[in-house]
């Protein structure tokens, strides 16, 4: 499954273009299991990997559950 960036976009957020090289709090990586081979730079700088169900779930009940849709 994959996000369209206008969905992001639309829901407040901001897609970025490259990959932060720093932590920054405000940042979470919207990612699937398939692309877990790419999560071992963004853990190390502690950012949060969230599941694509974390933003439909967001967008339909208007909260953000960020510790329901975390990958590990």
């Amino acid at each position: 499954m994959w996000v369209d960036v206008d969905i992001i976009e639309c829901a407040g957020g901001d897609y970025l273009h490259a990959p932060p090289k720093k932590y920054a709090p405000q940042v979470r990586i919207i990612s699937c299991p398939e692309d877990e081979r790419l999560w071992p730079s963004f853990k190390s700088l502690g950012i949060p990997i969230l599941g694509v169900e974390f933003i439909l779930s967001g967008l339909l009940r208007h909260q953000l559950l960020l510790e329901d849709f975390v990958l590990s």
